[in-house]
């Protein structure tokens, strides 16, 4: 670091094949992101209902509550990139069939929920193979480096994504004066995104990691996962300490519609500038993670980004002034960031290759299922109180679980790469 900060994947995207999978899922994100500008607004068009869009984010959360834990039990029995291949040509199906009926005038908003649940079910498998995955692709010494990389698609997507796909609607729209030709050019766009990374995982070289493929049942493989969780305390505390963070902290942000119009007064520029804030934190942050891949106190990277987000949540909340509620969440989109990528760096390199899809895929329900249900509560709550008493409740729970449980808890605080000991498997 003495030549000054290093930008996310300068060490891990040297690998070819990593380089290949970092591309392919970043094409892929980016036409999540803009995917998701023309189906929330196709389903408000269609529908004039808000309580839809909040049925959108329940399709999404309740298959990958389900299945996520299953999809992480056939990632480690199965060839992983095949897998994935499979799931990128399902997804683009899927969006192809959507745009067809979108340009013929027959789309309806159940055909959108519907969708968005069977690709919440399949993005089920996809998540914990792809975690299983990329830690195979590196040397494990860059492995912080690699999930900070990881680490800067979803924000720079959030950040980049909306924009660009509401543009390209409305430049859509004005040439063809039809707004369903203008939805359904993003699916298909979005379509030739899944083709894209499904090319770019068919040239990835990967070995059979030892233990796939074995006769045991899909039942015992799960009931193994659990007890290689349950008997390494440290594995349920990172997963514990991330959901945490997920369920009362990271949802948040679905209430800034209501803190850009009814708490600022403001309009597109002030939640654009909400979102671009926390989005900007977080490729902050991943930049210094990738960074501090050598400091040994992990721990204290862990304990104090969650605690430091917690703690901000509560100014956030109560802030008078619209640029300095900005300030406070380009702090606490850093200090998050910092946190995540330290935790999943860390869990990444502990979990055995052979249980790794398992464990990442109990992980992964962070943003395909706990998210989802904290954005749920957090609306209820604001529908019940207001968005500021809703996000000040949430940085209280997680201040709470952090002085009570995280703070006092030595598997996290005094963790170190080099004190992690041995993880104990099943078999042992």
């Amino acid at each position: 670091m003495a030549g000054g900060l290093s930008l996310p994947g300068s060490l891990a995207l040297r690998f070819r094949d990593y380089r290949l999978f970092w591309i392919g899922y970043a094409a892929e994100v980016s036409g999540q992101a803009m995917l998701a500008v023309a189906q929330g607004w196709l389903i408000y068009e269609l529908s004039g209902s808000a309580a839809l869009l909040g049925a959108a984010g329940l399709a999404r959360a309740l298959p990958a509550t389900i299945l996520t834990f299953v999809g992480g039990a056939v990632a480690d029995k199965v060839d992983q990139r095949r897998l994935l291949i499979g799931i990128q040509i399902v997804q683009m199906m899927m969006l192809a069939i959507l745009g067809t009926i979108t340009i013929t005038g027959s789309v309806e908003v159940w055909h959108l929920l519907v969708i968005v649940s069977a690709s919440a079910a399949v993005q089920s498998f996809e998540n914990p193979a792809r975690q299983a995955i990329f830690p195979r692709l590196i040397p494990r010494e860059v492995l912080m480096d690699a999930v900070s990389a990881n680490s800067t698609i979803h924000p720079g997507a959030r950040f980049v994504g909306p924009v660009l796909g509401g543009f390209l609607m409305a430049q859509v729209e004005r040439w063809s004066g039809s707004s369903l030709m203008a939805a359904a050019a993003l699916f298909y766009l979005t379509a030739f995104g899944y083709v894209l990374n499904a090319g770019l995982l068919y040239l990835i070289h990967l070995e059979t990691v030892e233990g796939q493929r074995k006769k045991t049942s899909m039942l015992v493989d799960m009931r193994e996962g659990v007890k290689l969780i349950l008997r390494n305390p440290l594995f349920g505390a990172l997963i514990a300490i991330t959901y945490c963070s997920q369920f009362f902290g990271w949802s948040f942000q679905s209430l800034f519609p209501v803190f850009a119009k009814d708490v600022f007064h403001g309009g597109a520029f002030e939640l654009g500038a909400l979102y671009s804030a926390l989005g900007a934190g977080s490729l902050l942050g991943a930049t210094f993670a990738s960074n501090l891949g050598s400091f040994g106190h992990r721990g204290w990277l862990i304990t104090g980004g969650f605690l430091l987000q917690a703690g901000l949540m509560l100014p956030v909340s109560v802030s008078p002034w619209f640029w300095l509620c900005v300030a406070f969440l380009l702090v606490l989109g850093t200090s998050q960031a910092v946190f995540n990528v330290t935790a999943q760096s860390t869990l990444q390199y502990l979990v055995p290759n052979e249980y790794r899809g398992r464990v990442m895929g109990v992980w992964g329900m962070t943003n395909t299922a706990v998210q989802p249900l904290g954005q749920l509560q957090m609306g209820i709550l604001a529908s019940a109180t207001s968005a500021p008493i809703a996000v000040a409740v949430g940085g209280a729970a997680m201040l709470a679980f952090g002085l009570l449980w995280v703070l006092p808890n030595r598997h996290l605080r005094g963790l170190t790469p080099q004190e992690a000991g041995e993880i104990v498997t099943p078999r042992h």
